[in-house]
């Protein structure tokens, strides 16, 4: 993060701030329309860092504190989070895991039902050349 010495009127020191960092927020202004771009699917890829320090909610996507705009619109802040409940992240995390697991038992059941299928087509060939046989 940027870091940045606060001073007052008279030129002392009074404290250091750390200058917000912006994430996963594009914002642009065309004529008189503000338009702002989140990427939503990061709830794809949340990791621990983006936990709240409450651990109750998942950021995705901030601008870091109130961002003054540019140009003429320099007296409007702009101040976003958008957040998601621990609990519905975990939630859904572990109905994809969920998914992933009968997927892939599926795949099993079926590369059983394909070695079965080629067991009685083995078979079924067989019966015919042992009747063929028995029919000489």
């Amino acid at each position: 993060m940027d870091k940045s010495i606060v001073v007052n009127n008279h030129g002392a020191e009074v404290k250091e701030k750390v200058a917000p960092k912006r994430k996963n927020v594009e914002f642009s202004i065309e004529k008189d329309v503000l338009t702002i771009k989140v990427k939503l699917s990061k709830i794809d890829s949340l990791s621990a860092s983006d936990l709240s320090t409450s651990g109750k909610t998942y950021l995705i996507a901030s601008t870091g504190g109130n961002v003054t705009l540019p140009s003429e619109f320099r007296h409007l802040k702009l101040g976003l989070n958008v957040f998601a409940s621990k609990s519905y992240v975990d939630g859904r995390n572990e109905i994809i895991r969920q998914q992933e697991r009968w997927q892939e038992s599926i795949y099993k059941v079926n590369e059983k039902d394909t070695k079965i299928s080629v067991l009685e087509a083995e078979i079924a060939e067989l019966k015919a050349m042992l009747k063929a046989s028995l029919n000489k």
